[in-house]
């Protein structure tokens, strides 16, 4: 009895956010969306080796999604801070669902190329770099400041278990009844997207004031991250690791098929083992529910150590298990990362930071991709794994020397990292305390 107890007491710490009514039509539509999205990543690369690409091929694919979000980002920021968000989601969830029908239409009828794969890419990374940062601010409308950060981590949990779902769900159907039919799928789930976001009542939203538009916004933003040395550490830190850690498009499809020989259905799999790790590490991201410095590096150690392991597996289920630790984690560690960088954050500022957070998180990625497809083309496919497990190492050590924190001190400390609103209020109290003084 006192075990069920304590279990439930930890999934309603862990659920928490789950409260909130509008977060729960939010969150619903996400997930269903998240995982046709994951059918259609599957999908892609899939397509692209099809058509006889390799390496590279795939490395440029990732490179035209990833280079509009990392570029635009920052302005689809702006934008979302001065429009009415939902509109805004409304109208980019339409877009993606438009281009992933026209994708599997021309995949079904044998006119996707190359050309085209590459061009629908671009034309996503378009779309995102306004939906991203949009839907990421969206949330702290819908939730309030106590309970971001568990949402975001809950938000985290469920697009993982999309993760195991949807290339798993696209492995075996692809050998079914072909690629197209992912991107098709793909296209339906975002009518479920779009219909929750209709049914969030205008009761169940904080709507902030919205900003005026006027010259400046962005370098206020910027300005706003640079002048924060959490917010900065933590910019750094994500653009690092997902530079080089964060390749899974292009290493595992090449780890499964050219160095263990797997199938469609194999790639799916470990997709799956991906997520499966990502939803536990996901799910003790959410409990912590004040995160701490140990709690934003532990993460990250344990996926540097998982991605070795994946780049030393002597077999096929031993990379499941060692890609399931590394890939988890590293998703665990990226929750906890963005809940604590929209808690530093100032709420008049949020899209405009989540934008540059965006910027962060796929900034790298383009160079990352080719970097991966170019060492996996010359040293083999286990090589862009080891590289992931340095890239661990080093956003480790930048995210320090930005912040100014030891590590030894980092590792240790259990002291929960302040939000915005925590670091104003201590501010206040110490400016008050020194105007006592000064008049004494």
């Amino acid at each position: 009895m006192a075990r069920v107890t304590r279990f439930r007491a930890t999934a309603s710490t862990i659920f928490r956010s789950l409260a909130n009514p509008g977060y729960r039509k939010f969150l619903a539509g996400q997930s269903i969306s998240s995982v046709g999205q994951w059918m259609q990543t599957v999908a892609q690369g899939l397509l692209v080796l099809k058509l006889g690409g390799g390496g590279v091929d795939l490395g440029v694919m990732v490179m035209l999604q990833v280079i509009p979000v990392a570029a635009l980002s920052p302005l689809g920021g702006v934008l979302a801070d001065r429009f009415d968000r939902r509109r805004i989601l409304l109208c980019t969830n339409t877009v993606a669902g438009a281009q992933a029908l026209t994708l599997g239409l021309l995949a079904a009828n044998g006119y996707a190329t190359l050309h085209v794969v590459y061009v629908m890419a671009f034309l996503l990374g378009l779309n995102s770099s306004l939906q991203m940062p949009t839907q990421q601010a969206f949330v702290s409308e819908i939730v309030g400041p106590e309970e971001l950060a568990n949402a975001v981590n809950v938000n985290l949990m469920t697009m993982n278990v999309a993760r195991v779902m949807g290339p798993a769900v696209a492995g075996f159907a692809v050998a079914a009844v072909g690629v197209a039919t992912c991107f098709l799928l793909n296209a339906a789930s975002f009518l479920v997207a779009i219909t929750m976001l209709v049914l969030i009542r205008p009761d169940q939203r904080r709507v902030a004031p919205r900003q005026v538009s006027r010259r400046g916004q962005l370098r206020e933003g910027i300005a706003h991250v640079r002048h924060n040395r959490e917010l900065a550490a933590a910019f750094w830190m994500n653009l690092v690791y997902c530079m080089l850690a964060w390749q899974f498009e292009v290493s595992v499809p090449l780890l499964v098929t050219k160095t263990f020989g797997g199938s469609a259905a194999t790639y799916g799999l470990m997709f799956s083992a991906l997520g499966l790790g990502a939803v536990i590490g996901g799910a003790w991201g959410a409990s912590r529910t004040h995160p701490s410095h140990r709690d934003q590096l532990l993460p990250a150690v344990v996926g540097g150590l998982g991605m070795l392991g994946t780049a030393f597996a002597p077999n096929l289920a031993t990379a499941f298990v060692t890609a399931a630790i590394g890939g988890g984690a590293i998703v665990c560690w990226w929750g906890i990362l963005s809940g604590i960088f929209q808690l530093q954050a100032d709420p008049s500022f949020r899209a405009r930071v989540t934008g540059l957070w965006m910027t962060g998180l796929h900034g790298g990625r383009p160079l990352g991709a080719l970097l991966v497809g170019w060492i996996a083309a010359t040293l083999g496919a286990r090589a862009p794994f080891v590289l992931g497990a340095a890239g661990c190492v080093l956003a480790i050590a930048v995210w320090s020397w930005v912040s100014g924190h030891p590590l030894r001190e980092a590792f240790t400390s259990r002291t929960p990292i302040p939000g915005f609103r925590e670091r104003q209020a201590r501010q206040d109290v110490l400016l008050a305390e020194s105007h006592m003084i000064g008049e004494a």
